[in-house]
């Protein structure tokens, strides 16, 4: 209860996200929304014990859309701070209306900034409405935007369910199942796409720019509002327990990049950070709530105690502690924008929610030894209640619910329909192909294209031509644009796009400097692709290289005369990547003796700020076999970078050789 914070002044006066002055007598304004975080426990939470207060926070989201056009996604001080992903606002609105926690004054404006929210042209939402996903190298952290975003899609379409919308709700419903086109049977996981295809060099345990603080297993069960779905598409229940098994009780080794809030770590699970936080609780989608209580009962006694680092992650203005509270009282909202909760044994004897309506909900446990956390039936106001989930309106209605533990599994929960369930259909989404080919290629190229959906009719076109059925490998020769998309009962999905580049010279290269695996623009052969890369670094198509020296010799397969070679290098001073200090190119006939034949320095100072991209050329004129490439990193960080006394990043994307 630290955050939100009151803005408003004592005469009701706050400042708007336009900078202007506004007052309003009716509602508080608030601000600090850590909305990443809070809303998959903390909001939820807030309906059910600070109803009135949130009615003002979800007030408030719609009064900072009148004044500033966006809705808040990570909100401070009235302020867009552009911190973090998603449009979560709108599930922490719909976790209130849908509970009727929250009357809008406006339902009609509620839904527009909801929908403004979903389709402003910022954070890869273009491509997301384009592909049905967001390619990994127009877009960094793309599958966790895709996933998140689609669970948003989900809450506004029950929004506008509820609010009468339908033609609303069915376009968002169907956006939402959009998780699918990241899904890679091969693997069992959600994978970065690249173009059209996926992303090479594929390491579930890496922590890289694809996802959002965590790895693919962390973000592999980020399905909240289609558990069910996602079940059929692991392969079904068995499938689904034993990946989700895995994810617990596996190799628990991060690899990638260091990220300090990855931590809590039970197997792959990282309860200190938040993707995690719903995990738990999928057991009771299988009719298995033992392993549900199981998996709560450790991570509350060993990931939270009574001391100053008593948390194993950030509070994050709340999510931690509320995720504690509502696991302790035995219930968790595991798709936010359904009024419902399961429910599994309390870590308490009896607790007892005050509701705002002036009734009561008291859960009272009973054991027969303090070490019973099993369920072995349950009673509300004095009638068996057979299902491990309820719904937050049986809960606003007042009564009192006794649970009855053991210290053994029971049958309670199993039986199919007493579990929940959490499933869409919608008949008009189809998922989209998978266009497989190489990013770059000598001569000619295969290019495959396939479709998890097997029951479906797939066409493509080359460089623009009329779309025809696929029926099998294509060659292309060219460097060639292959557009791909499928068709089911009628309906098309979105269109793949994947790209091929035709390189047009036989050199080769050895690289002697080893590169960031999460940087590896495609491996070892980037260098001399053909491909450039944009100003972001995130998205995959520059190669990093930390606080090292760069070598690189080319085989130009026969003696050439050369007129100058350059190198595409990137700055971007506040993440640490600096231009190199220098460029240094040698030539050889043999292999064997080297001259240099030219050099380049950079001349963009270090505290440059802006993010840009160079090519720096050294005049290299005379022949060779053999070329070598030396890169100077600029060396450590300097005294006024907050990363000083570290290693600076030198990136790469693409050699050119100008002949004479």
């Amino acid at each position: 209860f630290t955050t939100p914070n009151i803005y408003s002044d004592v005469n009701h006066v706050y400042r708007g996200t336009d900078n202007q002055f506004y007052m309003d007598t009716t509602a508080q304004r608030y601000t600090v929304f850590s909305l990443w975080d809070t809303f998959r426990a903390t909001h939820p939470l807030f309906t059910l014990t600070q109803k009135e207060r949130n009615q003002d926070f979800m007030t408030g989201f719609v009064e900072m859309y009148n004044e500033g056009g966006s809705l808040p996604m990570w909100e401070l001080a009235n302020n867009y701070t552009g911190c973090m992903i998603g449009y979560h606002s709108v599930s922490a609105m719909a976790a209130a209306y849908l509970k009727d926690a929250w009357n809008p004054y406006a339902t009609d404006k509620m839904l527009e900034a909801m929908i403004a929210a979903a389709e402003e042209d910022a954070l890869g939402k273009s491509e997301y409405a384009d592909y049905g996903y967001i390619p990994s190298d127009s877009e960094h952290e793309s599958v966790s935007k895709t996933l998140e975003y689609a669970y948003n899609d989900y809450c506004i379409a029950q929004v506008a369910k509820k609010a009468g919308r339908m033609d609303i709700y069915e376009r968002f419903l169907e956006r939402s199942l959009s998780y699918r086109n990241l899904y890679d049977p091969e693997t069992g996981f959600f994978r970065p796409r690249l173009g059209g295809g996926w992303i090479e060099s594929f390491d579930p345990r890496e922590v890289n720019f694809n996802f959002t603080e965590a790895n693919a297993w962390q973000y592999n069960f980020f399905v909240p509002h289609d558990v069910n779905g996602h079940i059929e598409l692991l392969g079904g229940p068995e499938k689904f327990e034993e990946k989700l098994d895995e994810l617990f009780f596996g190799d628990g080794t991060i690899t990638g990049r260091n990220q300090a809030d990855i931590t809590g770590l039970i197997g792959q699970y990282a309860h200190g950070n938040e993707p995690s936080h719903h995990m738990a609780f999928l057991y009771h989608y299988l009719g298995k709530p033992w392993k549900t209580q199981n998996m709560v009962d450790s991570i509350l006694n060993t990931q939270y105690r009574n001391a100053p680092d008593g948390l194993s992650g950030n509070e994050d203005c709340g999510q931690m502690s509320s995720w504690y509270v509502l696991a302790s009282m035995g219930l968790y909202p595991v798709c936010p924008g359904n009024p419902e909760y399961v429910l599994f044994a309390p870590k308490w004897d009896q607790w007892e929610l005050e509701l705002d309506n002036g009734k009561s909900f008291i859960a009272v446990a009973k054991r027969n030894n303090p070490n019973d956390k099993y369920i072995q039936s349950v009673t509300i106001n004095g009638e068996a209640y057979p299902y491990s989930y309820i719904s937050h309106q049986t809960i606003v209605k007042g009564g009192t619910m006794e649970i009855q533990l053991g210290d053994s599994p029971s049958e309670w929960g199993t039986n199919e329909g007493n579990y929940p369930r959490q499933q869409l259909e919608s008949e008009e989404f189809v998922t989209t192909p998978i266009v497989h080919m190489p990013r770059a290629f000598r001569n000619e190229a295969e290019v495959r294209i396939e479709n998890s959906d097997l029951d479906v009719q797939t066409f493509y076109s080359v460089n623009n031509s009329e779309f025809s059925p696929y029926a099998g490998a294509i060659t292309v020769k060219s460097s060639s644009a292959i557009k791909a998309y499928s068709i089911k009962n009628g309906f098309t999905s979105t269109t793949a796009i994947g790209k091929a580049n035709l390189i047009d010279h036989d050199y080769t290269m050895d690289l002697f400097t080893e590169y960031s695996n999460q940087y590896h623009a495609g491996g070892e052969k980037a260098l001399l692709d053909g491909i450039e890369g944009a100003t972001n670094f995130k998205t995959g198509d520059w190669q990093g290289f930390y606080g090292e020296d760069i070598v690189v010799e080319v085989d130009l397969k026969k003696t050439l005369e050369i007129d100058s070679v350059g190198i595409g290098c990137l700055q971007d001073t506040k993440p640490w990547i600096l231009y190199p200090k220098t460029f240094e190119v040698y030539s050889s006939l043999d292999h064997q003796s080297w001259t240099l034949l030219g050099s380049d320095s950079n001349q963009i100072p270090m505290d440059d700020y802006s993010v840009q991209r160079q090519t720096m050329i050294a005049t290299a004129k005379g022949n060779a076999r053999y070329l070598k490439l030396i890169i100077k990193n600029p060396g450590t960080l300097p005294q006024w970078h907050l990363g000083h006394g570290n290693p600076s990043w030198v990136f790469l994307d693409e050699i050119h050789i100008w002949k004479k």
